[in-house]
C-alpha cells in the first residue's frame, strides 16, 4: 500500500505564522491609534476655526458683542456646557469660550477641560469692538 500524502501545515510552520502576526500587530496597532487621535485633533482644529469664524460673523452683524453667552451659541446650533462648546467630530475634545469686554477667547482643551499647549493653533482670540 502506498502512503496516503498528507496535507496541512506542521506545527513549526503555524507557530511562525502567529509569531509574524503577532509582530505585525505589535507594530500596527500603537500607529493605528496614534493616527486616530492625530485626526480626532485635527478635527477638532478645524472646528475651533468655524467657531470663531462663527462668533466674528455674530459679532460683525451686532448680534453677539455684549450678549454672546452659552445660550445664543446653543441657538445657533452650538451644544453648550456652560463656558464650553462640544467638539461634534469626538467627545475626546471640547472648546472653551471666556468673554471679557475686550475680547473673546477660544481655546481647545481635552475632554476634562483642561487647556491644550504646544501649538498657536489650540487657542484663537477675538477682539470685541466697542461701539
Amino acid at each position: 500500500m502506498k502512503n496516503a500524502q498528507k496535507r496541512g501545515f506542521t506545527l513549526v510552520e503555524l507557530i511562525v505564522v502567529i509569531a509574524i502576526m503577532a509582530i505585525l500587530a505589535a507594530v500596527l496597532v500603537p500607529t493605528i491609534t496614534g493616527k486616530v487621535k492625530e485626526s480626532k485633533l485635527s478635527g477638532c482644529k478645524t472646528e475651533l476655526s468655524n467657531v470663531c469664524s462663527a462668533i466674528a460673523n455674530l459679532m460683525a452683524e451686532g448680534i453677539a458683542g455684549e450678549h454672546l453667552d452659552h445660550e445664543l451659541m446653543a441657538q445657533y446650533g452650538y451644544n453648550t456646557d456652560d463656558n464650553f462648546i462640544a467638539c461634534t467630530t469626538t467627545s475626546d475634545y471640547k472648546i472653551k469660550y471666556i468673554r471679557t469686554d475686550t475680547e473673546v477667547t477660544l481655546t481647545l482643551c481635552d475632554s476634562n477641560g483642561t487647556p491644550l499647549t504646544g501649538d498657536d493653533e489650540f487657542k484663537r482670540v477675538l477682539p470685541i469692538k466697542s461701539a
